[in-house]
């Protein structure tokens, strides 16, 4: 069973995203700021990080930065935020 990680901070929408991949058959571990979110990134391994970029504690942007120092595990990210430079950003530090 593939394992994921979701980091995301808004109760409702998480909730509703666990469902889906949960039904769909997958392993899905949560986490609802970048701290805790990366702290779980390390203690663990995943096949995929469902990431959103603005969190509480550590924002999405710094917790890609984390992964990538060691990981080039694939990283979705959700976001509202839809200014070229996030996508840009996003993109640039090994997103999808």
């Amino acid at each position: 069973m593939e394992k994921i990680l979701l980091i995301e901070d808004d109760i409702e929408i998480c909730e509703m995203i666990k469902q889906f991949f949960i039904h769909e058959g997958f392993d899905l571990i949560e986490a609802h700021n970048g701290e805790a979110g990366y702290k779980i990134f390390g203690e663990d391994s995943f096949d995929l990080v469902l990431l959103d970029i603005m969190l509480q504690k550590l924002d999405g942007f710094n917790v890609i930065q984390r992964i990538r120092t060691n990981s080039s595990l694939p990283i979705l990210i959700l976001s509202a935020r839809d200014s070229e430079f996030d996508k840009v950003s996003g993109l640039s530090m090994g997103s999808r």
